[in-house]
This record gives structure tokens, C-alpha cells and sequence, in this order.
């Protein structure tokens, strides 16, 4: 029994998430169905994290144990045939130690948000980004991003479903970046609460939409109170980036 890791990038916009549920498409089970064809056994995979509905991965992380005498460039082309049809693509495969897990072994992950700000675009330019009409100051919002980093409590931005004991993370880089008729938000943490990050985004637009000062956004962080949190941001526009290991 070997143990590979695979780099795998999707389109969330058809599935329910990427963890397995009954009767509904979710990366996960995409992905199980396709090893099961080739392994005629089930596998169960294990992720670097879950991402939620019409959330989108560049770089997610997932590892799985297989007993086939198959090279692993084989293996590689013999899923992306299965996947074809689907929004998953493997972008690589290689053999890791029994003992890594994807989600415990991992130091920080990076999540990337895309805003769309500017009338001027291409219908389907919309289709992962998240539209915004109103001219957006980034120098507001990179001072509201710049509170994020550090080690806080985000009871806050927190899903009242999240059944994590700690609400406390550490942010090492939160930016919002300008590129062409987009404003990308970047930010890296050790890991997040579910819909953490969606809330966090549409908290800081609603303030430089409403032309609010950059305090409230700091006293919103620090009352620990969900109840002050702004409208979600949709999961459409969210990708996970990356996954960092040493």
C-alpha cells in the first residue's frame, strides 16, 4: 500500500463543496468514484481542508493510499481521462511517507478573493468574481486588511455552525491587490473557521461601500459578537490558493 499526495484544482461552481454527501456532487466523491474505477476498490481521500459550495481551488492538497502497480504518471493521465468531464483536473501526483496528513501536516494555507470593480467587462468576467459597482479605495481597505494580522480571536467572522473549540487564528499577510479591472484580496492564516474568510471580505466592503470609518472595522473584530458581522461575501468569487508545508 503506497501513500500519494495529489495537487488538484477545481471549478466549486457545480458541487455542493468538496466533502462527500449523499446524493449530491461534491469534489470528494468525484474524485473517489474515479480511483474506485481504476483501483476497483473504494478509496478514501483526505484533504488539506474543506472548501464550502461554489468554492473554487487552485492548489488544494489531498492524499490517498492505493495498492495498484501502476507508475504514477500513468496513474495521473488514467484519472484526468475520468475526470475529464468534470472541474477537477490533477495537477500532480507523487509518493509521500504513511505518516503525512494534509490537513494536520499543514503550517498555513492561502485563500485569494476576486472582486470585480469596473462596468467594463465581459459577460462571463463575472462568472468567478464577485461584482462590486461602486469605486473601491484600496488604501481604506488594506488599513482594515492590516488589523487582521496577528493572533485574534474571530468569533466574530465565525459560522455560528462551526464546531471549532478555539475561535483564535493567526493571519500572516492580508492585502488587497489592484490588477487591471479586478481587486484581488489575498490572505494567509494557519488555518480558518468555516466561511471565515467570505465573512471577513464582506465586512470590509460594506464599510468602504457605506463610506464608514476604518475603526468600526476594529471594534466589529474585537466585540467577539457575530451578530456585527456584515453580509457574507458569495463563495463564487473565493479560491484556495495554496497549501504550505515544510
Amino acid at each position: 500500500m503506497k501513500k500519494i499526495l495529489a495537487e488538484i484544482a477545481y471549478d466549486g461552481s457545480m458541487y455542493h463543496g468538496f466533502q462527500r454527501q449523499p446524493k449530491k456532487p461534491t469534489v470528494q466523491g468525484e474524485i473517489e468514484q474515479a480511483l474506485m474505477k481504476i483501483n476497483k476498490k473504494k478509496i478514501k481521500i483526505h484533504s488539506s481542508g474543506r472548501t464550502d459550495k461554489g468554492v473554487h481551488a487552485k492548489r488544494q492538497i489531498i492524499t490517498f493510499d492505493i495498492n495498484i502497480n501502476i507508475p504514477i504518471n500513468n496513474l495521473k493521465k488514467a484519472l484526468n481521462a475520468i475526470l475529464l468531464k468534470t472541474s477537477i483536473k490533477i495537477l500532480k501526483l507523487k509518493y509521500v511517507k504513511s505518516s503525512f496528513h494534509p490537513r494536520f501536516n499543514a503550517k498555513k494555507r492561502k485563500y485569494s478573493y476576486c472582486i470585480l470593480n469596473s462596468d467594463n467587462y465581459y459577460p462571463w468576467e463575472g462568472y468567478q468574481a464577485h461584482y462590486v459597482n461602486k469605486k473601491l479605495n484600496i488604501s481604506n481597505l488594506n488599513k482594515m486588511a492590516k488589523i487582521l494580522i496577528g493572533n485574534h480571536d474571530f468569533t466574530t467572522f465565525s459560522c455560528i455552525k462551526d464546531k471549532s473549540k478555539s475561535k483564535f487564528r493567526h493571519i500572516h499577510f492580508a492585502k488587497f491587490k489592484k490588477r487591471g479591472k479586478y481587486i484581488i484580496f489575498e490572505i494567509i492564516g494557519s488555518s480558518f473557521l468555516w466561511k471565515m474568510v467570505r465573512s471577513i471580505i464582506g465586512t470590509m466592503l460594506d464599510i468602504e461601500i457605506k463610506n464608514e470609518s476604518i475603526s468600526i472595522f476594529e471594534a466589529i473584530l474585537k466585540s467577539k459578537n457575530r451578530n456585527l458581522a456584515r453580509t457574507t461575501a458569495p463563495a463564487n468569487a473565493l479560491f484556495l490558493d495554496k497549501v504550505y508545508y515544510e
